[in-house]
Parts: structure tokens; sequence; C-alpha cells
């Protein structure tokens, strides 16, 4: 008997047509032709006594999303430290969807952490091109390559148009320094700009996908762009949970873009600013916020009061309103969705209500 596994019988699989919910045995064979089972198996943690409790002994590269056809990668740098100190940055890009993905990098030996985010976030590449770079070609990048049954391949030498993640890299640079020099924001804040700028071209309709979105190309969702109401660095004003009275919980601020992993699609990244009179940036800081509304002037947002006929049309749409108008309209008086109060002179000019002076009632 093993000591490390001493069951000695287990039970048989069931059969694929009852797994598959008792369908008919034609469609398991055509269920089989459209999908994959990369882990026909048994795993690991099956075959122990106690459970293998780690996720990576469980199959984990498995339940990832599989991208067809090739997807490229490279490394490009910048000339400016951003404001969070990034010098350099790792995009990929799948060629069937043209989806973009960007990793923001300190240092260039990290880029294979880059390939790990790109893979939970977005997902397994089957096909995975870059050039002939040692940090791309390393044995940190052959080892993700190989737990994920991803094909690497490298592009020939001088030859930069095998990889068509170099022209990416070109539109993301020109679309970036554009959106820089239009906001007139600090050229420190590229980094920002950047994730900022790739994540509306994947929400951009493409000619080549037939005037679809790459979200919705990968995703097979249609995507919603509610939520992009805002202009890069734009003035705003954002709602602080933590005032102090008496100031206004209304904090001046830039935007800086979205918060893809925190709340939900109108939570929003700002920038404070220190001096509401110039603009001052420096000694700000980033903040995740979800009120966030356009900054149309200077002065913190109001209250938000009712006009006149908002306020006679929800004195009309009330029944004890219309019932008390109703009564004053029988004796001559202005109902209460009135925009100005009755006064003497015009129960004197209307024929309003009078009291009299035995029983103090209206007549």
């Amino acid at each position: 008997m093993n000591r490390r596994n001493p069951i000695l019988e287990r039970p048989e699989a069931a059969p694929l047509t009852a797994r598959l919910g008792n369908c008919p045995e034609a469609i398991a064979i055509k269920t089989l032709e459209a999908t994959t089972q990369l882990r026909d198996g048994k795993l690991d943690m099956d075959q122990r006594e106690i459970p293998r409790m780690n996720r990576q002994k469980r199959g984990v590269p498995y339940a990832q999303r599989r991208l067809e056809g090739r997807t490229d990668s490279d490394t490009f740098f910048s000339s400016i430290k951003s404001v969070r100190g990034f010098k350099c940055v790792q995009l990929f890009v799948h060629l069937i969807t043209q989806y973009l993905w960007i990793g923001l990098l300190r240092r260039e030996k990290d880029n294979h952490g880059a390939y790990q985010d790109f893979i939970r976030e977005v997902g397994t590449p089957n096909v995975l091109l870059t050039d002939n770079a040692k940090s791309q070609v390393g044995n940190k990048w052959k080892e993700i390559s190989r737990s994920n049954l991803t094909q690497h391949k490298c592009s020939a030498p001088d030859k930069q148009n095998q990889n068509q993640s170099e022209r990416k890299i070109g539109d993301v640079k020109r679309r970036t320094a554009y959106t820089l020099f239009a906001s007139q924001a600090p050229i420190i804040f590229w980094c920002y700009c950047l994730q900022f700028v790739v994540y509306c071209l994947n929400l951009t309709a493409r000619r080549r996908l037939n005037w679809r979105t790459s979200t919705e190309a990968l995703t097979g969702y249609t995507p919603d762009i509610s939520h992009l109401k805002f202009a890069f660095w734009e003035k705003a004003w954002y709602y602080d949970y933590n005032h102090r009275f008496p100031e206004s919980p209304w904090k001046p601020c830039k935007f800086i873009g979205l918060a893809d992993h925190q709340g939900d699609q109108f939570t929003y990244k700002v920038w404070t600013i220190t001096d509401l009179a110039t603009e001052k940036w420096e000694g700000g800081r980033d903040l995740t916020r979800d009120i966030v509304i356009p900054r149309l002037s200077n002065n913190p947002p109001q209250r938000q009061s009712f006009s006149p006929l908002n306020l006679t049309m929800l004195c009309s749409l009330n029944p004890v309103n219309n019932a008390i108008n109703e009564r004053l309209a029988n004796h001559g008086a202005k109902p209460t969705g009135s925009t100005r109060p009755t006064t003497p002179r015009d129960r004197a000019t209307t024929g309003g209500p009078k009291r009299n002076h035995e029983s103090g009632r209206l007549v």
C-alpha cells in the first residue's frame, strides 16, 4: 500500500454525456470538436490523500482565456522619468482583435512581471512574438511560456517590421504626446496619460474590425462608454468624505484616468491641486474617488436648488397639494405651487379668502 496515497481504488469517471448534462451522444461529439481539454488527466490534487491547496498545482494556467492567433510584444523607453518613477513600458498587442495592453516598468529587467500580468488580466497567448532582447528571451520568460503552454518566437535580427507591436508603439506615443500637448499637462504625467490613451484606443471602433471595438472583439460584449466623461487633465471637483468642518467637502482636482481595479466603472483617478488660483499641482497626490464632477467655475458646487418650474411641478404631483389647490382655487387664492406667496394686496385685488370675525374661519 502506498503510504502517501492509501486509497487503493477510485471510481471511474462518469461518461462524457453525463458530465455534459446528459446530452445526446452526437451533441457530445460536436462539443469535443468545439472545445479543448488541455488537462484531461487527473490533477495532482486528485491523487493525494490530503489535497494540495497551492493554486500553482491546481491547473491555474488552464483556466485562463486563450488568445487565438499571435500576440506581439516589445519594450520602449521614455527620456523623462514619470511622476511615479517609471522609465519604460512593455506593450502587448493581440493581432486578431488589435487589443492593446501596457505594463509600466521602472527597470527593463522586470518586464517578465508585465508578461505575467498580461496573462492574468487579458489571457494566455497561444503564440508570442518578441525581439531578441536578453530580457525577453531569458529563463524567466521561457518558464512563464512553458507553464502556460505558449509558443515563444523571436523576430529576425534588424527586422522590426516582423513585430507589429513596433507600429503600435509609434501610434501610442504619437497619441500620448498629442494628448499631453492639447491638455497642457506636465510632461512627467506621461504614465497616466499613456494608460488613458491605451484604454480609449481599446474602446475605439476600427476599420479592420468592421467598425467594431477591440474590447468587443476580445470579449464578445459591446462595451459601454458612459463613464468616459472627462478629458485628460480636465478641471474637476471630487467629494472628500473626510473633510473637516467648516470646510467644503468639494475639493479641486485634475482628472488623470480611470481606476480599473477599484470600485465600479464610474470610479476615477484624480490629482489634487494645492493652489486653486494658480492650479499648482506640486505637492498634490493621486486619489481614487467615485464622486467626481466637472469644474465649471472656481466656486465649490452648491446644494442643488429647485427652479420655480420644477417646484410647481412637484407640488402638482402631490395629491395633498392638489386638494389644497382646488380648495384655494374655489376661494380665488393662488395655489401652493406659486413662485410668490400671497400678499394682502393680492387678496384684495383677486377677491381672495377673507376671515369671518365671529367664527375665525375662511369664507
